[in-house]
């Protein structure tokens, strides 16, 4: 429940998101005809894509506090609103907040810049390098362009005399073809670091992501279709509705790409894999073994990841597991989940009792560590330190290996 409203409000976001910023980027650089028409329609749009955005970013992070078990304690906010993912949040409020006070033009392409900036800090680029950041920003700045111009065709195809649109979709043609190959390079370096290269139609994001490049370029295909086709038609012999209603066609592909990267940013990571993490035993002190220990990727930009990991007592005393920390996070909680009805519910736990010869258990959908604030996110492959915490065998210091897969998923789907 709680993912599909995430995913749902992700779609909400980004819609506000590119529908503003793009009107606002598309009216300074396309609307020297048809000013009035094109003033009117960027301040209708940028205000209604800014309330919308605004109210979008917080029911986002309203949605990632339930998903961490829905304390809202001080610690749990910091761990948001500290992290890259809140601090993108918090630049989409800020964009939006623009669009809606101020109707002058550069002011709104400051306030466009600074949601655009926002998906381009919070993303996996980021964590990547500012280098695939900037590609990123680069990405996103061409998409919004796209729809932003768009919007204003399909406005202008209404209102402005024929002599006049016809000027203002030659201006969009032009400058579309330096844009959309800008759009569709800086998108295919990305999912290319993305992917490491090593692209895997077995995993889902790799399958998702070929989906959504099929709709780009079914809408790069009709975009060809109303340039080379429709366009020229329609001042000669009266084809201005079959333009219109192809450039239509080209809004909805484009809604059912931001559909999709919603899904793909809620539910999947571009980590994923099938592989089981490693059967092994990392430590063992006076009988008790910690074994495979793990940690999952951050997905889709969180600040928190999950640690799991068995507790055997081979021998010796019993004992209680009190805490656990690591220089990884802002603090490493205790937590389980549980079924209330056909709701997961996560509650903290305080110590876990590890009975002689017993074994304690956790494993996505039942106990876990939570890592909250998460300092850099967790990448597959490397080791996140850990000290778990006894009542009586004291500190032992773990490495908890980065793993990803289905497995990994399910605990987020939990917060």
């Amino acid at each position: 429940m709680l993912e599909a409203l995430a995913a749902l409000s992700k779609t909400a976001l980004y819609a506000a998101a590119f529908s503003g910023a793009g009107i606002t980027l598309a009216h300074a650089s396309l609307a020297r005809e048809g000013r009035a028409e094109g003033d009117a329609l960027a301040r209708q749009v940028g205000r209604a894509a800014g309330v919308l955005l605004v109210a979008a970013a917080i029911a986002s992070a309203a949605i990632l506090v339930m998903r961490l078990g829905g304390y809202w304690d001080l610690g749990t906010l910091s761990a948001i609103f500290l992290s890259p993912l809140g601090a993108g949040l918090a630049l989409h409020c800020a964009g939006g907040l623009g669009l809606v006070l101020s109707a002058r033009r550069w002011p709104a392409v400051a306030s466009a810049i600074l949601i655009l900036a926002g998906f381009a800090l919070s993303g996996h680029a980021a964590a990547r390098s500012p280098v695939l950041a900037a590609v990123m920003m680069t990405h996103l700045a061409a998409a919004s362009w796209w729809l932003g111009g768009l919007l204003l065709l399909l406005r202008g195809s209404d209102r402005l005399p024929l002599e006049q649109f016809k000027t203002l979709v030659v201006r969009f043609s032009t400058l579309a073809i330096w844009i959309v190959a800008g759009l569709f390079i800086a998108g295919a370096l990305t999912a290319a670091f993305l992917l490491s290269f090593s692209p895997d139609l077995s995993r889902s994001y790799d399958r998702a992501l070929l989906l959504k490049a099929a709709i780009a370029l079914a809408v790069l295909a009709l975009a060809a279709v109303n340039k080379f086709v429709l366009t020229p038609r329609a001042f000669h012999s009266g084809g201005v509705p079959w333009l219109r209603g192809a450039i239509r066609a080209e809004l909805v592909l484009i809604a059912g790409v931001l559909v999709a990267t919603a899904f793909m940013t809620t539910y999947l990571s571009p980590h994923e894999q099938h592989a089981a993490p490693p059967q092994r035993v990392a430590a063992e002190v006076e009988g008790i073994a910690v074994i495979e220990p793990w940690a999952s990727v951050t997905p889709g930009g969180d600040s928190q990841s999950a640690g799991y990991f068995i507790l055997r007592n081979g021998g010796g005393d019993a004992d209680r597991l009190l805490s656990a920390s690591s220089p990884r996070a802002a603090r490493v909680t205790l937590h389980e989940m549980s079924m209330e009805g056909d709701m997961m519910r996560m509650r903290s736990l305080g110590a876990v009792d590890i009975p002689v010869r017993g074994e304690v258990v956790f494993a996505p959908g039942l106990a876990h560590l939570m890592f909250e604030g998460v300092t850099a996110p967790f990448w597959e492959g490397e080791a996140i330190p850990v000290t778990l915490h006894f009542e009586h065998r004291g500190e032992v210091r773990v490495d908890f290996p980065v793993q990803s897969g289905a497995s990994a998923q399910g605990v987020h789907g939990g917060h």
